[in-house]
């Protein structure tokens, strides 16, 4: 008697991810390989461990197949947008390029709307992978500034690569310290606060603790590579930038771990340092 021959189906494995990863891939139009995919999967999942995902706004400016991809957020899956007359430019595995003449990044997020971000608790910042070379002129990671000089979100700095300014929620410029200026590649600067009083500036693992009371939320957008003033852009460099944020307020070990799982997703994804 033949031996009885079965027939064996191989059906296809399908990833799964996170919801939110999942959510961001679903509205996503670029080509995706499975360790990008996984990279962004990590990302987030990391975040979620540290207790740091309590985010409003993230973009992984680098991370995109294409500058829709780039420019959407991938926790809210909400876009923001290139503007100016001359706006950014878009390098994948690099991030936005900025310009001193009108280039700016639109969030199309308002401080006020915040669930995560609040008056009280906040946090906002950037990875920079190349510092401008220009000098001698105000220039902005990021900002938003009513007018009267009222409810402010500001990295920024003032001239010649000394003299940086760093407030959340406040009126108050944080005072200058050499240990946290923007002058380095390849670096992670943020501010954040968790009280009404205090603000924290940090350079990657270094910090600067300094007074500034909490004035409101701004209720303008915030403008990456340019600061809002009250409706007007202003403050353009020519910065390069991969990653930004805005939300919740982050503990030194917080700012450490974001850091960190940002440099494990880089090197998964072919960023180019």
């Amino acid at each position: 008697m033949l031996p009885t021959v079965r027939a064996v189906l191989h059906y296809p494995i399908t990833a799964s991810y996170r919801a939110d990863t999942q959510a961001w891939l679903d509205v996503a139009t670029g080509n995706y390989s499975t360790a990008e995919r996984q990279a962004l999967d990590a990302l987030l999942g990391g975040f979620a461990t540290d207790g740091i995902l309590s985010f409003d706004r993230l973009w992984a400016l680098q991370f995109g197949d294409n500058e829709a991809d780039s420019l959407r957020c991938i926790v809210s899956r909400q876009s923001a947008t290139k503007a100016g007359a001359t706006p950014p430019t878009f390098v994948r595995r690099q991030g936005w390029q900025g310009n001193t003449s009108t280039g700016f990044i639109n969030t199309n997020w308002a401080p006020s709307t915040g669930v995560n971000f609040l008056q009280d608790s906040s946090s906002a910042g950037c990875h920079v992978r190349r510092v401008s070379t220009v000098t001698g002129i105000l220039r902005m990671l990021l900002g938003v500034q009513n007018a009267s000089n009222q409810n402010c979100i500001n990295v920024g700095i003032l001239d010649n690569n000394t003299v940086t300014f760093y407030r959340v929620n406040s009126s108050t410029v944080s005072q200058d310290n050499a240990s946290i200026r923007i002058n380095s590649d390849n670096t992670y600067y943020s501010v954040s606060r968790a009280n009404s009083t205090d603000t924290v500036c940090r350079k990657d693992s270094t910090e600067f603790a300094s007074a500034a009371a909490t004035t409101g939320r701004s209720v303008l957008n915030a403008y990456l590579l340019a600061r809002n003033l009250n409706g007007s852009v202003s403050g353009q460099a020519n910065h390069q930038m991969s990653m930004a944020h805005f939300g919740a307020a982050q503990t030194t070990a917080q700012n450490a771990n974001f850091r960190s799982r940002m440099d494990t997703f880089n090197t998964a994804i072919g960023y180019v340092p």
